[in-house]
């Protein structure tokens, strides 16, 4: 596990509760795209036990997202849910969902997709690039969306999934396709920073969570972090208290204190932004 800070945690802790009132998310709206379960799921948990006044989610899989907003709902009954069946990829339903929902004060890039692993030589690459197609211009797409519907000048948050295999990818044979378009997702991320300084972009690393992804992902031997320390992270992102990561990559994993504490060096000296090695 990386050591930007020393201290690395796998399950959530007091910092990063819901309840805490420095991360509080009342009045706020959130949208979550890949919502229905997994890691997504467990963010739209995050916001409402926050206090969020509205939180939509979106997926591919109608019958998922229905049986989340149902648990949600009987959950957290002060907090209005809504979902969306729309695939990031399809740009007029992504629209849709924005002209439906309006543009949410915080927009969670969750949604993506791991290509069968093995090597470049056997893979088949239409499928291969079906990673690109998700990852890369899925999040293009709703990011568009969102700044479309968003009133000019308006201050919001945007925060990426991202994942370790973006800056490490070579160190984690056989996903290409995932790291590199994952890599391409982070780099693109700090373009959008740049050109829309109102906006909060903050990348982020979830960890090694036991969902279906890291399943499919054949990698073994990771200590497996709680989605629930993921969904907290991404709630404290979104706080005034890490608006210093912003155009930035971050892991869920390092500790919220000991990152504060680096503030000053991670500004001065620009830190943990995608970069090349030695240039």
């Amino acid at each position: 596990m990386a050591t930007f800070v020393p201290t690395q945690h796998l399950q959530t802790y007091k910092a990063l509760s819901p309840a805490r009132p420095e991360l509080s998310a009342k009045g706020k709206s959130v949208l979550v795209t890949g919502g229905g379960y997994g890691i997504g799921r467990s963010i739209a948990e995050s916001f409402a036990a926050a206090g969020a006044s509205r939180v939509g989610i979106s997926g591919r899989t109608e019958a998922r997202l229905q049986s989340a907003i149902a648990e949600l709902k009987q959950a957290y009954p002060k907090t209005g849910f809504s979902y969306f069946a729309a695939d990031i990829t399809d740009e007029p339903a992504v629209k849709a969902m924005f002209q439906a929902f309006g543009a949410p004060d915080v927009l969670i890039n969750n949604a993506g997709y791991l290509s069968k692993p093995g090597p470049i030589k056997t893979a088949d690459l239409k499928e291969w690039w079906q990673g690109f197609e998700i990852n890369v211009l899925g999040t293009a797409i709703v990011t568009q969306q969102f700044l479309r519907a968003k009133a000019k000048g308006k201050e919001a948050v945007v925060i990426t999934v991202n994942t370790i295999g973006a800056h490490l990818g070579t160190m984690v044979p056989n996903l290409s396709g995932y790291s590199g378009s994952k890599a391409a997702s982070l780099r693109m991320i700090e373009c959008f920073q740049a050109e829309n300084p109102e906006v909060r972009f903050v990348s982020v690393h979830p960890g090694a969570v036991a969902t279906d992804m890291a399943t499919k992902s054949e990698l073994t031997g990771m200590d497996f972090t709680d989605a629930e320390l993921s969904a907290d992270f991404i709630l404290w992102t979104a706080s005034p208290e890490a608006d210093f990561l912003k155009g930035r990559f971050a892991w869920v994993n390092w500790d919220i204190a000991e990152l504060k504490a680096k503030k000053s060096e991670i500004l001065e000296k620009n830190l943990l932004k995608y970069t090349l090695g030695g240039f």
